[in-house]
């Protein structure tokens, strides 16, 4: 699958053993699942560049939606269409700092296997792990007042337990892992 924008400009910043090495997660890895696929957590990707906020998430469809392989019934097909028109809509799902006056710009969201079968990629090989994945871009009027983002992903996808976290910011770099308890990131 080629990398994305964002993915191949964190790569570049921080380098790929920072960017693919796991969080420490001591205790939790009952969730895991296919190394990368872990059911409950999602990845999200943030860099600010100039007056530019770019998101990129990626997250396994069953923390979406609850299952994933393709819908059989007008309930799952249901649930993946909101899920996507939830997905698109970046300020339901992130709110960046009131006074840097960030206005969504761009917004891609791709269900994969779970959209309709004339959308094909290599999901369709591996169809128990379908995932989600999006990016957001916001144009910032103020760019130096963008101090934090507050992420609503939790309460819009319960399924998601945590996110784990790249950052890269004029101000720095670096990875953590993002739960509903401290879904304020700082971003400076």
């Amino acid at each position: 699958m080629p990398r994305s924008f964002l993915s191949c400009l964190m790569i570049a910043a921080i380098g790929p053993c920072l960017l693919f090495s796991p969080p420490s997660q001591a205790g939790n890895d009952h969730h895991r699942q296919h190394g990368a696929h872990e059911h409950g957590a999602a990845q999200l990707n943030i860099a600010v560049e100039d007056n530019t906020l770019h998101l990129e998430l990626s997250s396994p469809a069953a923390n979406i939606v609850g299952f994933e392989h393709k819908p059989r019934t007008t309930k799952q097909r249901q649930a993946v269409k909101h899920a996507i028109h939830t997905l698109k809509q970046a300020m339901v799902l992130f709110e960046p700092s009131a006074s840097a006056k960030c206005q969504p710009g761009k917004t891609e969201v791709d269900a994969g296997a779970l959209q309709d079968s004339h959308h094909h990629d290599e999901h369709h090989h591996h169809e128990g792990h379908a995932d989600f994945s999006a990016h957001y871009v916001f144009q910032c009027a103020r760019p130096d007042k963008l101090d934090t983002l507050q992420l609503r992903l939790f309460k819009h996808f319960p399924g998601i337990e945590e996110l784990q976290l790249q950052l890269l910011t004029d101000s720095g770099q670096g990875a953590m892992t993002i739960t509903a308890n401290n879904a304020t990131i700082k971003l400076k």
